[in-house]
């Protein structure tokens, strides 16, 4: 268990479980030829996403987002969508999901 108060952030929350569980799985995505992605499966550890979502909080914020900001992501069910918002989150701006069939 990660200890954690009313005041810690998700982005710390996020930064200690990765530090803790490591190589362990952190997001999975089942085989299925259905789907246009991911169609042989695909998995991430805490590490290796910690690292994703940091170069991408560092990507966002160089492209000049930052606190406030919304923005919309059209991802599918794609797994990476909780990475981007985890990054986003990150950097203090707002994931804005948007549905393709609307």
């Amino acid at each position: 268990m990660i200890p954690f108060t009313d005041e810690t952030t998700i982005g710390e929350a996020f930064d200690r479980a990765a530090e803790a569980f490591g190589r362990r799985p952190f997001l999975a995505a089942p085989s299925g030829r259905h789907k246009p992605y991911h169609q042989t499966g695909w998995e991430i550890g805490f590490a290796d996403a910690h690292r994703e979502v940091e170069a991408m909080a560092a990507a966002f914020r160089a492209a000049g987002f930052g606190h406030g900001h919304r923005l919309a992501m059209l991802l599918d069910n794609r797994p990476e969508h909780f990475l981007v918002k985890l990054a986003l989150n990150r950097i203090g701006a707002t994931c804005v999901p948007v549905n393709p069939d609307y």
